[in-house]
């Protein structure tokens, strides 16, 4: 096959034809030092992960973003007599990511700035797109990457009880019905709760 006014076409025949491809995850690269080869087993290393996809799912590393709608506070009333909700933050991700965007973790900044915070809540959360073990796979991936942040970048939270949720068939927050629909349901809700006094 040629290029330009020189080509030729052809038509696809089964099974070379291309097809749809199913909802893959995205993850950060493994970074092993310079000339070393790296097979890790780790909880949500990139080998373990495409152990854990179905057939026909790839594992695809990602660095590029799509479009996101902006992390948002949402308005919530306490949940537990005692502990006042500080603040509640939802940041999004893109599609099949587990990788907080720099607008992501500017939002995540700005929520847990203060003292006094005794409690976090992370709910990770998935559009409806492929098959429910991947979708709950990611969203505990999401989930686990908000913790991850929260402890290297705010030393002041260590004590602060910390409940990590992720669910990928549950929880959305509008229908999956359109593109916009699916990138706000591609999210992590995080709650922050003061310490109560009274304990």
């Amino acid at each position: 096959m040629d290029h330009g006014r020189q080509a030729r076409f052809a038509a696809c025949a089964p099974p070379a034809c291309p097809v749809v491809t199913p909802k893959t995850l995205a993850v950060d690269p493994p970074r092993a030092a310079a000339g070393e080869a790296r097979a890790d087993s780790t909880p949500g290393s990139d080998a373990v992960i495409a152990q854990s996809l179905s057939p026909g799912e790839t594992l695809v590393i990602a660095g590029q973003q799509a479009p996101l709608p902006p992390a948002h506070r949402t308005a919530i009333g306490p949940k537990d007599a005692g502990e006042p909700l500080v603040s509640e933050i939802v940041v999004s991700f893109s599609f099949g990511s587990a990788v907080l965007t720099a607008a992501a973790r500017a939002s995540i900044d700005a929520a847990a700035k203060g003292d006094g915070i005794g409690r976090i809540d992370i709910r990770g959360r998935t559009d409806n797109v492929g098959s429910a073990a991947a979708n709950d796979l990611l969203a505990r991936q999401r989930a686990a990457a908000v913790a991850q942040y929260l402890r290297a970048r705010h030393p002041h939270l260590a004590g602060a009880e910390v409940k990590v949720d992720g669910r990928g068939v549950c929880c959305y927050a509008t229908e999956n019905d359109t593109p916009e629909g699916r990138a706000r349901n591609r999210r992590v809700e995080i709650a922050f709760w003061r310490v109560s006094s009274d304990l």
